[in-house]
């Protein structure tokens, strides 16, 4: 929404409502098409160090009518902000042992990922193993460790505080970001943001694999004691009978 506020109030001064709307509906879905593009030809290029690649790859993409599906013109949803969003936090976390600010990266988009909709977890999911991997088989993975997991609690957080009043901010949710699943990730971020910054706990491969499952279990148990119901899975809150 804000990325359609700000087309819409660049444009207005310019133009009539009418056609700053028209623009929104225009700009918007292509926008989402430039983080995308980007992560996947970096990565391309990463991977292969070779620029023709890239140059494959881009025609690849450009030359095959089903990736613009929820790119075009007047495709005003959420899928083309997941999509892109989805390929920076996958592909950020994948690139986090060749630069930390990659781990940064990924917790933010992954972050916002969970804010905009939990169909988008597994996602997340991907990249907090790839980030927990890392941190298991190199003994030099605490710092992009600590940094996904303090971007992705910080972007959660402030992306449920953004999303809800005051009086709402405790409610719970199955399938949505609320407060048990803002906590839960939370909870598991601090808590192997904490281990890793223990030297005495990160000295064997077993210490850091203790690290990780102690984050994911208190995650676990934080979302479930918050609302049981949510452990039946994302339609935990509708009527069986549905």
């Amino acid at each position: 929404d804000a990325l359609m506020a700000i087309i819409y109030w660049i444009t207005l001064p310019f133009s009539s409502m009418a056609v700053a709307e028209k623009a929104v509906r225009i700009v918007y879905p292509g926008l989402w098409m430039i983080p995308a593009f980007t992560a996947i030809s970096y990565f391309a290029f990463r991977f292969t160090s070779n620029r023709l690649v890239v140059v494959v790859t881009l025609l690849m993409l450009v030359l095959n009518p089903a990736t613009f599906t929820q790119f075009v013109a007047g495709r005003i949803d959420h899928h083309n902000a997941q999509i892109a969003l989805a390929l920076v936090t996958v592909i950020a976390s994948a690139l986090q042992r060749l630069d930390w600010r990659f781990a940064i990266l990924s917790g933010l988009s992954g972050g916002l990922l969970l804010t905009i909709g939990l169909e988008a977890i597994p996602f997340v999911v991907i990249a907090a193993a790839a980030c927990a991997v890392n941190y298991v088989i190199n003994e030099d993975g605490e710092k992009p460790t600590q940094f996904f997991a303090l971007s992705l609690a910080g972007a959660t957080l402030i992306g449920h505080l953004l999303s809800y009043s005051p009086s709402n901010v405790l409610v719970t949710a199955c399938d949505a970001l609320a407060a048990n699943m803002t906590l839960g990730v939370v909870t598991g971020c601090a808590t192997l943001l904490i281990w890793t910054k223990l030297q005495r706990l990160n000295a064997t491969l077993f210490q850091r694999i203790l690290g990780v499952a102690c984050a994911g279990a208190l995650a676990a148990v934080v979302y479930g004691f918050m609302d049981s119901a949510c452990l039946k899975g994302p339609f935990g809150h509708i009527n069986p009978a549905v």
